[in-house]
């Protein structure tokens, strides 16, 4: 990446805007810039400019697996119950309607929350599969 001239790394592009009602005539660097001309020359301009989009992840259908429900039940669960700061009758509904994308995020960030503080507070490697 050294030898890529800076340019290439961040191009400088001219913008028109209006801030408080004043016409501003300034610079802004676009990031990504030769990553984007290569992807506008191979994929098209349309695919390569593109804004940025979510991308979904099926939690439900991962959460619902036979593996992830012993992870959940030998690691997470208990650690969850040692330290007491998530609700554990309000996972639980929550686990019972996890067709419902926004009660599969939660589940999924709490599941997270245990494993970073295991990791990161207790020292330990939180175990999967």
């Amino acid at each position: 990446m050294f030898s890529v001239p800076e340019h290439y790394l961040l191009h400088r592009s001219t913008f028109n805007t209006i801030k408080k009602r004043k016409f501003h005539l300034g610079a802004v660097y676009e990031g990504k810039y030769l990553l984007k001309r290569l992807s506008a020359a191979i994929y098209g301009k349309e695919f390569a400019y593109r804004t940025k989009q979510a991308i979904r992840l099926p939690l439900a259908d991962y959460m619902r697996d036979g593996r992830f429900r012993e992870y959940l039940d030998g690691t997470i669960i208990p650690g969850m119950k040692t330290w007491g700061y998530i609700d554990m009758n309000y996972f639980y509904s929550l686990y019972q309607k996890m067709e419902a994308p926004e009660n599969a995020l939660l589940i999924w960030k709490a599941v997270n929350f245990e494993a970073w503080n295991q990791l990161f507070v207790d020292g330990r490697m939180p175990v999967f599969g």
